[in-house]
């Protein structure tokens, strides 16, 4: 079993901490995250960004009061920040395989994601994350509130649920669905 124990177990009696690790774009919906997270207080859900701002990103920087900001970071460097966080919000509005939502999960931690990810294969809807249709802050903010409103034990049991969701995506199991693949076309 993995220690979540980074951050307090216990959910009830800290703010949820989201984070969203990756580039600052437009197309990662960035904007739509941060739309979500205004209307709730920083007592109950914080949100951190780990990235590089891609252009000015002056209306990304003109909402800095809603979230806490840390430049890109190595890849084992964000593997040990994982274990501080309680969910990975990746509301990418186009997306090839964002390998950080696999991370994330391995790391144990849900994900609220678009079906525009290649996250949305491994969430079960309020199992081990959430699907949220892409550009939309309302769906964003309600899987944020349905994640804060989980019971410790449903949130555990969550938490672990990524974990094992995220084993799909071994080297060793990559390669049998390939193969199992290739198997197909020369049938």
């Amino acid at each position: 079993a993995i220690a979540y124990n980074a951050v307090s177990k216990n959910l009830s009696s800290r703010p949820l901490r989201l984070l969203y690790a990756g580039k600052i774009t437009q197309r990662k919906g960035i904007s739509y995250l941060l739309e979500a997270i205004k209307g709730f207080p920083k007592s109950s859900v914080e949100l951190h960004i780990i990235g590089n701002v891609h252009g000015d990103g002056k209306a990304f920087k003109k909402l800095a009061h809603l979230y806490e900001y840390q430049k890109g970071v190595t890849q084992s460097e964000l593997f040990k920040l994982y274990s501080h966080y309680d969910a990975l919000v990746f509301p990418s509005v186009l997306e090839g395989f964002g390998l950080v939502t696999v991370e994330a999960m391995g790391a144990g931690l849900p994900v609220i994601t678009t079906p525009n990810t290649n996250a949305a294969e491994l969430i079960a809807d309020g199992v081990n994350g959430y699907v949220v249709p892409i550009r939309d802050s309302n769906a964003i903010a309600e899987a944020i509130h349905k994640l804060r409103s989980l019971t410790d034990p449903e949130f555990h049991q969550m938490r672990e649920n990524a974990r094992l969701s995220a084993l799909q995506f071994t080297w060793d199991s990559y390669k049998e669905r390939l193969n199992t693949f290739v198997q197909t076309l020369t049938r």
